[in-house]
C-alpha cells in the first residue's frame, strides 16, 4: 500500500494488538468485500503509479476505501484527512502504517473526481453494493451503502435456507 514497506514494523504490530479486540464495522466490512475484485475496475482510471512531482503514488485500493470511510461517516476530504492521522482503525481500514503520510484533502478530492470523470465512480460503488448483496446484506442502489454501524443479514438469505429445509423434509 501506499508507502508502506512489505515488512510490518514495530508499530505496525503495536496497532494490530491495539485493535484486535475492538469490534467494529469497519473489520466486518473489510472481512467482507474482496477489494481485489475493484483492481481492475481502478485500473482503468488512468492514474499512473507516480503522482505529478514523481513520487510514488498511493494505491488505488486505500484511496477507494477513503471514499468509502467519507460515506460510511459522512466526511469531507478534509476531515478525513485529518481523520486518517489520528483514527488508528481509519489507518489500519485503509491500510496506511503509523510511519505513513495519509493523502492530503487534495489528493483525495482529484482521485475521486478522476473516478467520475473516467466514469467508473458509480460502477465500483455498485460492484461493493454487489459483493454485500451477495453475501445477504442490505446494501442501497446507487452511489451510496446503507450502513447502521452493522451489516443486517437480509430477510430474502433467510426465505432460501427455511426453503431448503423444507425441501430436505419433504
Amino acid at each position: 500500500m501506499a508507502f508502506q514497506e512489505n515488512t510490518p514494523t514495530f508499530t505496525d504490530y503495536a496497532v494490530n494488538d491495539r485493535l484486535q479486540y475492538v469490534d467494529s464495522f469497519l473489520k466486518e466490512i473489510d472481512s467482507i468485500i474482496d477489494f481485489r475484485k475493484l483492481k481492475p475496475i481502478l485500473n482503468k482510471n488512468g492514474i499512473g503509479t507516480k503522482n505529478v512531482c514523481g513520487v510514488k503514488a498511493y494505491d488505488n485500493i486505500l484511496m477507494f476505501k477513503i471514499l468509502l470511510l467519507q460515506k460510511f461517516y459522512d466526511l469531507s476530504d478534509e476531515k478525513v484527512e485529518e481523520a486518517l492521522y489520528v483514527n488508528l482503525l481509519f489507518m489500519k481500514f485503509v491500510g496506511l502504517s503509523l510511519e505513513d503520510l495519509a493523502p492530503d484533502s487534495t489528493t483525495i478530492g482529484r482521485f475521486r473526481n478522476s473516478l467520475i470523470d473516467t466514469k467508473i465512480y458509480d460502477k465500483l460503488f455498485n460492484h461493493v453494493n454487489k459483493q454485500l448483496e451477495d453475501k445477504g446484506l442490505i446494501a442501497k442502489s446507487g452511489k451510496s451503502i446503507l450502513v447502521d454501524a452493522t451489516l443486517i443479514k437480509s430477510l430474502n438469505d433467510g426465505v432460501k435456507d427455511k426453503d431448503k429445509e423444507t425441501k430436505k423434509c419433504q
